[in-house]
Parts: C-alpha cells; sequence; structure tokens
C-alpha cells in the first residue's frame, strides 16, 4: 500500500493501518512469547525478541534511505511488501494442519491398543 501512495494523505492513510496493526501484532505476540516457553527462559526469549526489534529499527532506516536514493520512492515499500509476504509465509508454514488429539489407553485385557479420539 505504502509504494502505491500517490500523495502524501494516502501515504498516512496506508500507515495509520500499519501502525494500529504493528501495535496489536506487538502487544499479543509479546504475550504468546511469555507463554511459548519454559518459566525460566521468558527472560531470554523476550530478550532476543527485543533485541531483534532494536536491530531492526536500526536497520530500516538505513536500508530504507538506500533504496529510496538508487532505486526509487515506491521500492522501500515494495521491499517491505516483500517481506511481510514471506514472514507470513513462514507463519503459515510453521503451523502446519491441525491434528486431533489423540489418546492411546492400553488395556491389558485386550491384544491391542484402542484409540480414543
Amino acid at each position: 500500500m505504502l509504494a502505491l501512495a500517490s500523495s502524501v494523505l494516502q501515504f498516512l492513510a496506508a500507515d495509520l493501518f500499519i501502525a494500529v496493526g504493528s501495535s496489536i501484532c506487538s502487544a499479543v505476540g509479546s504475550s504468546l512469547l511469555a507463554d511459548a516457553g519454559e518459566p525460566e527462559y521468558t527472560g531470554v526469549l523476550m530478550g532476543l525478541s527485543e533485541s531483534a526489534q532494536a536491530l531492526a529499527g536500526v536497520l530500516a532506516p538505513t536500508v530504507g534511505g538506500y533504496l529510496y536514493e538508487y532505486h526509487g520512492n515506491a521500492s522501500p515499500g515494495w521491499v517491505s511488501s516483500l517481506l511481510c509476504l514471506i514472514a507470513v509465509g513462514v507463519f503459515v508454514g510453521s503451523v502446519g494442519s491441525p491434528q486431533k488429539n489423540v489418546s492411546v489407553v492400553i488395556n491389558p485385557s485386550q491384544k491391542h491398543a484402542s484409540k480414543i479420539a
């Protein structure tokens, strides 16, 4: 959306949606990350996540300025769109298909295990 903006007003309107989505994803991501691992590793996971965000905040203006200067004013928008598509693909690929919880009950009187869905 940012790459296609032809005026400042269109750019600000598109950026508003990006800012709201980023805020929501940041809050949800932090809470999911806090519940993701063992409690003793929560600080490490949160620290790595915040460090990656800080590194991106330092590198993004430099890379964006380079792209803008040498490849045109729409190129930072196109590159960020490509990175978002890659992130969505990685997320969808890592989630996989849902599986049923299957418990296996072994009854000593039976010769085989029975599945309970």
